[in-house]
């Protein structure tokens, strides 16, 4: 075969290749705006994660609407609570700074805390308590 042939083949199928790794590229980015909800959020969103020791960790995490509670160990994960929305504050205004102030934020740990006390009067008196219910 002539060299120039072979050379234009060669020029011709590297172009190709590049274009359909370009579209590819552009197909997936479309792809990748399709699957984000509104306002281009995931739909599925890490918000805190609080470290109780090697290997377990309690995670919040905003499904679409909702916020759940995860457990997680170095072989489980487990959905402990769904939390309500309105108790998580600065959900609904996604375009603040990251840095807000403090008392605009809550902590993961204070919703989870405030979350557990609900249940602090409902719990079942044992036999490990005194006569005033105390422990």
């Amino acid at each position: 075969m002539d060299p120039v042939v072979t050379g234009i083949r060669l020029v011709v199928g590297l172009a190709i290749v590049v274009v359909l790794i370009y579209l590819t590229g552009m197909a997936l980015r479309a792809l990748q705006r399709r699957r984000t909800g509104t306002r281009a959020r995931p739909a599925i969103e890490l918000r805190e994660s609080l470290t109780l020791g090697p290997g377990r960790a309690l995670h919040l995490v905003r499904v679409a609407d909702r916020f759940v509670v995860v457990g997680a160990t170095s072989t489980h994960i487990t959905m402990l609570a769904e939390v309500d929305a309105g108790s998580v504050e600065g959900t609904e205004h996604e375009e603040e700074p990251l840095q807000a102030a403090p008392e605009e934020r809550r902590r993961f740990d204070e919703i989870l805390d405030a979350y557990t006390r609900r249940f602090e009067d409902d719990r079942p008196r044992g036999e490990d308590t005194d006569e005033d219910g105390q422990v």
